[in-house]
């Protein structure tokens, strides 16, 4: 990045350049009334300015080495008890608005409350990160007003939004709000995404399927081709005489011209049905761990203007 944001033409006057090292300053309504202030020097502690109770636009260069220290800028000397305040060092133009009671950013198009992205983690002045960490209300008053405490309250601070690690998606259920026109009100959920509202967070980064998330399927089975049972019959006879057989003429050993025979002897089959195994596997399958559930995806740093 070369030199040219904090390269100003002060010829026609209205530049003011003061050296800061920590501690308070009061400006004067002469050094206030300047449109160009620029501050630089290195901090030993935090840097406290205050504008007296005048209004208009300035521009802040805030070139100062804060060593690990904040400047504050406030108004209407030292009365007014949020004003703004920068952490980074960066020698570009800040454009701010003074009025006879408080000092605000000069937001422009970009309100309090404006979600942007960034492609790097540097935090500008006037944005801090969607990273839910908890700020004064007292402080950030104007971006407090419009979120609230809608991702938390601590006392006297509140939850910024957390976007870490997650994409964003507008809720689904918004509740009551205007619609297309000024009697047009589109109430609840769509039903797209569950009826989620603001903050929710769902969704996993890894999913390990379960049973029920199966597809129905079949599973085909291998290692039986077709098989017989054997059969075993080693051969029997059965056993009987017959009785009340009518011939004519005698028999030997019978009685009145009947064969006399006893009753037929059971026997068995002797048939013997062997058992046999099918031999049918159904292989296992997969790797049993969660797939990887993230699209492609490019990281960006997410800020909120306040």
């Amino acid at each position: 990045m070369d030199n040219s944001l904090n390269q100003l033409d002060t010829g026609y006057g209205g530049f003011l350049s003061l050296s800061c090292t920590g501690g308070s300053l009061s400006l004067t309504v002469a050094q206030a009334s300047n449109p160009v202030i620029e501050l630089y020097g290195t901090l030993s502690s935090d840097q406290y300015i205050s504008f007296p109770p005048i209004a208009g636009r300035r521009v802040i260069i805030q070139a100062i080495n804060l060593n690990g220290f904040t400047l504050y800028v406030r108004g209407n000397n030292f009365n007014d008890p949020t004003g703004i305040y920068f952490f980074t060092s960066f020698g570009i133009p800040y454009p701010i608005i003074v009025t006879p009671s408080r000092v605000y950013w000069d937001y422009g198009p970009v309100g309090p409350g404006t979600i942007a992205e960034m492609p790097t983690t540097f935090i500008h002045n006037g944005w801090l990160p969607c990273d839910g960490r908890y700020v004064s209300q007292t402080q950030h008053d104007l971006l407090y007003d419009i979120i609230g405490g809608t991702w938390g309250i601590s006392g006297a601070y509140f939850a910024l939004p957390d976007y870490r690690g997650s994409v964003t998606a507008m809720a689904d259920n918004i509740g009551a709000v205007p619609a297309s026109g000024p009697y047009s009100v589109n109430e609840g959920s769509r039903g797209v995404l569950n009826g989620w509202g603001v903050v929710t967070f769902a969704g996993e980064a890894a999913h390990q399927l379960q049973v029920a998330e199966l597809p129905g399927h079949n599973h085909p089975g291998s290692g039986d081709s077709g098989h017989a049972h054997g059969v075993y019959d080693p051969g029997h006879a059965h056993g009987g005489v017959v009785t009340g057989l009518s011939v004519p003429g005698p028999i030997a050993g019978g009685q009145g011209g009947n064969l006399a025979m006893g009753v037929s002897a059971a026997a068995g089959t002797g048939i013997g049905i062997e058992v046999g195994y099918a031999n049918i596997v159904v292989a296992a399958q997969g790797s049993w761990v969660a797939h990887n559930n993230v699209q492609p995806t490019t990281c960006t740093m997410k800020m909120i203007r306040w």
